[in-house]
């Protein structure tokens, strides 16, 4: 079963890939992973049924649709016939990190990347002759050996992301924000992240804005649901994750550039957000793909 033709990582975080499959009669293939993902349709129709978007229909997919894939989410490719094989051919997308070293600027760009992957969406021909073309282009040259392959190749894959995500945002209704408060929250996130590997307090983070703590935090459950020091132990995690799959650091110095104030506690936070150890998710990195009898 040939997967990955390809496979290029951008300097924003994701990887791109070509994945090419077979789905043989009465079975699926059912993909478990850690890190949130754009699948764009090549092929198809398949069913896509999604484990834990506690989506009570699968979802029927066809060439040209866009999905969008929450992290921890395990997700199936299903033949629309049981009893026939399916062709499965995707070009995917697959994102390691959330705010750990993207810019904060005021620019609507990166907190929309924030919020995108959050839910499930299923965009319905979505990959427009502008993506379809810049997915051509990413197949001839990962077939090729020309000089400055790579470079063309995240040139490709950077394109292909920043399209989809114009995409989305044509299709996802805007909501009237608390400017204010949408200013503190940025003001937070900027903090967290230039502070990742130390420890400090709210009234420190309150003072770097010019505000209370009390009130900072308040602000910034209302506006995300989420304390700052849930937000903080994610964002740390989130970056723990891309230095065990891209990085050969020892499991140690990763707790301490993240932020833990020992291996054991590292250890033990992981496990709590990611289901398993550092050690068991850097040997087991590359999702899990298999398939699976489906009766």
């Amino acid at each position: 079963m040939e997967l990955y033709l390809h496979e290029w990582t951008t300097g924003l975080g994701v990887d791109s890939a070509l994945i090419s499959s077979q789905i043989p009669p009465d079975k699926f293939i059912q993909v478990k992973t850690y890190n949130p993902r754009i699948i764009l349709m090549q092929s198809g129709p398949v069913r896509v049924t999604l484990n834990e978007a506690r989506l009570e229909e699968a979802v029927m997919v066809n060439p040209g649709d866009i999905l969008v894939i929450p992290q921890n989410t395990n997700y199936r490719y299903h033949s629309i016939d049981p009893k026939v094989e399916s062709k499965l051919t995707a070009f995917r997308i697959r994102f390691f990190e959330t705010w750990v070293r993207l810019p904060m600027t005021s620019d609507s760009f990166y907190p929309f990347i924030e919020h995108f992957f959050t839910t499930f969406a299923h965009i319905q021909d979505g990959i427009s002759p502008r993506i379809q073309y810049l997915i051509d282009q990413y197949r001839s040259e990962s077939e090729s050996a020309l000089m400055g392959r790579e470079e063309m190749l995240q040139s490709a894959s950077t394109s292909i992301f920043i399209e989809v995500l114009r995409k989305a945002r044509e299709t996802t209704p805007s909501r009237p924000a608390n400017n204010k408060n949408h200013l503190i929250v940025q003001g937070v996130r900027r903090y967290l992240n230039e502070n990742l590997n130390r420890s400090f307090s709210l009234d420190d983070v309150g003072w770097k804005l010019n505000l209370s703590g009390e009130h900072v935090a308040r602000v910034f459950k209302q506006e995300t649901k989420q304390t700052i020091f849930q937000y903080l132990k994610q964002l740390r995690i989130d970056k723990a994750s891309y230095l065990l799959a891209k990085t050969n650091q020892k499991i140690h110095m990763i707790a301490t550039e993240t932020g833990f104030s020992s291996h054991p506690l590292f250890t033990r936070a992981f496990r709590e957000s990611v289901g398993v150890t550092p050690d068991k998710y850097r040997a087991q990195r590359k999702e899990s793909i298999s398939l699976i009898d489906a009766t």
